[in-house]
């Protein structure tokens, strides 16, 4: 299974402005959709998760968890949470 740990490093906090989830991002290959929420939330944790994989379900401001299909390729809107 797929569970790639891509923590982002802690930034200076987001503002009320900042983006919360990102649908431009699916279909396209996960590194990049990581590297993309990275350099727009720099304050976010980032992890790539498989469709399948079993995860924790609380709800955390300070992640994404961007799930993604076998080939690589986002399966569903990252956001925060």
């Amino acid at each position: 299974k797929m569970a790639v740990d891509a923590a982002g490093g802690a930034g200076s906090g987001a503002g009320a402005s900042a983006a919360r989830s990102w649908p431009d991002l699916v279909g396209s290959s996960g590194e990049a959709a990581a590297a993309a929420i990275r350099a727009a939330r720099p304050d976010l944790s980032v992890s790539l998760v498989g469709v399948d994989d079993m995860m924790t379900m609380d709800f955390r401001e300070d992640r994404v968890r961007i799930r993604v299909k076998e080939d690589g390729t986002v399966d569903s809107v990252p956001q925060v949470g």
